[in-house]
């Protein structure tokens, strides 16, 4: 379960990580004598080794000392209660994996954007392979072709694990989080790209130091512009908020003992249900798609290719026999409905594309399903496993969207008029108005 719930990028570590573990438990003393005392052991030796003797899937992380065990008591157990709120803990984020704290303050935060290097080593390695299949030295100048596509491969899982950086971060806060960075040289003085940024951008609100009334906080002067982020924050901040903090934290409390909290929780559930597409039918839409694409002929492939078999579609999609043949029916239902022929099959049109990407002036990407140009009209076309009711809150979505595809395409091509169409697996066709 917990690799079906990670990421489509990661499944596969996931997958070498659960079973590097797996393995590790089971192979305890030859599997005679199971012990958790003994495993705990045996991971402790792990981790006080040097990086060569520890494997590189399930590596703990841990910048841990010879004696630090993970059964070992905290030697700071005993402090009281009172002593332990006014403890500050300096940790990296890797450091702090597994803790929790009621306030975390992340330093640096405007400083934390992934950039690419420039040159380095490109070794393309699947966890389910033996080896490598490819392994190179790159320069920014000579990423071509696979280099360059093992390369941006590596660009999105390193991108990934700086989200799940910050979401480690961030969670480790029990009641209060703040974030801090340094001025960037940029005009707002603000990474927008950085983690600090991006929570700038999501609206978690930004302390002012002047509204707190200290009096050894620094004077504005006029003639300078003080960035946002760029104000100075002092450990005496905690006193100011603790209270607050303390009132919702008991709040919290009654809300879990009251049962309101798990109310709150199934409701917002059921919502999200609600809101969350089937997994499934993403699937089969975009199956629909990739199927229709395939056998609607266009000006860059002007010969239709024949219907594939089921089996070449479960190859080809890696779906099972039942979803083959329910695509196989949809697709065919589309291409021989007769009011759907004239944009799809019957090659009498001037030009045709299949999944046009055209570009707004503000930069913005629009990729249309499919773009027909005929004697009097251009007809853009966008595929739907159903059309929704008019009127419905999916439906308003869809046509807007399209809408926006009109607007785009009427400033490029001026000289004739568009219309724009919704085309079901049903064989329906619906034009928006």
């Amino acid at each position: 379960s917990y690799a079906i719930a990670a990421q489509n990028l990661a499944r596969a570590q996931v997958l070498a990580n659960l079973d590097a573990f797996l393995e590790l438990a089971l192979n305890q003393d030859g599997g005679r004598y199971p012990s958790l005392s003994r495993f705990i052991d045996d991971m402790n030796a792990m981790r006080r080794g040097d990086d060569d003797e520890t494997p590189d899937e399930g590596d703990v992380e841990a910048q841990a000392d010879g004696n630090e065990d993970i059964g070992e008591v905290d030697e700071q157990a005993e402090m009281s209660e009172e002593d332990r709120h006014k403890r500050v803990r300096l940790m990296t984020i890797h450091g702090a994996k597994g803790l929790e704290s009621p306030f975390v303050i992340m330093l640096d935060a405007n400083n934390t954007e992934w950039r690419a290097p420039h040159r380095g080593v490109l070794l393309d390695w699947s966890p389910e392979h033996a080896s490598p299949s490819h392994l190179s030295l790159y320069t920014a100048k000579t990423l071509t072709g696979e280099r360059g596509a093992i390369f941006k491969k590596e660009n999105e899982v390193s991108q990934n694990e700086n989200w799940n950086l910050l979401y480690v971060a961030m969670t480790r806060a029990k009641q209060g989080l703040w974030l801090s960075g340094v001025q960037s040289r940029t005009k707002t003085g603000i990474n927008e790209r950085s983690w600090y940024g991006r929570a700038q951008a999501a609206g978690i609100a930004i302390l002012d130091i002047h509204t707190l009334g200290l009096e050894d906080a620094p004077q504005k002067q006029d003639g300078i512009k003080v960035e946002l982020g760029s104000m100075p924050f002092t450990i005496d901040h905690f006193e100011i908020a603790w209270d607050q903090a303390k009132t919702g934290y008991q709040d919290s409390i009654l809300k879990i003992e009251s049962g309101v909290l798990a109310k709150e929780l199934i409701a917002k559930s059921l919502e999200q249900t609600k809101e969350e597409p089937d997994p499934e039918i993403l699937e089969e839409g975009t199956n629909f798609h990739k199927l229709l694409e395939f056998l609607t002929a266009d000006s860059n492939n002007p010969d239709k290719p024949s219907m594939p078999s089921e089996q070449e579609v479960m190859n080809w999609l890696g779906v099972d026999q039942e979803h083959a043949q329910k695509l196989i029916t949809r697709t065919n239902t589309v291409l021989e409905a007769p009011e759907l022929k004239h944009y799809l099959t019957s090659g009498q049109w001037i030009q045709s594309w299949n999944e046009l990407d055209i570009t707004s002036e503000e930069g913005k990407s629009y990729r249309m399903d499919r773009l027909v140009e005929l004697d009097d009209h251009l007809a853009i076309i966008d595929y739907k496993l159903t059309i929704p009711e008019l009127g419905s809150e999916k439906y308003e979505k869809y046509r807007k969207q399209l809408q926006g595809y009109q607007t785009e395409l009427t400033r490029i091509r001026q000289d004739k008029p568009n219309k724009a169409f919704l085309i079901s697996a049903e064989g329906k066709m619906h034009q928006i108005g």
